[in-house]
């Protein structure tokens, strides 16, 4: 209690496609290409702040 949380805020229910080209990462490289996947990375927090909002690195 008190200490700045890091936290992830998932959303389960929307199901999408993996395209490497929509991907916050520099590589492409990833297995899953065309798979689709449920949830959603809503935000990230690090030590109380925000890394990831609405799905873009802050």
């Amino acid at each position: 209690a008190g200490s700045p949380a890091n936290i992830t805020l998932y959303d389960p229910s929307p199901r999408r496609a993996v395209d490497p080209m929509a991907m916050t990462s520099k590589s492409r490289n990833t297995p899953y290409v065309g798979l689709e996947l449920p949830g959603r990375i809503m935000a990230t927090f690090l030590r109380g702040r925000p890394t990831v909002l609405e799905g873009k690195l802050q």
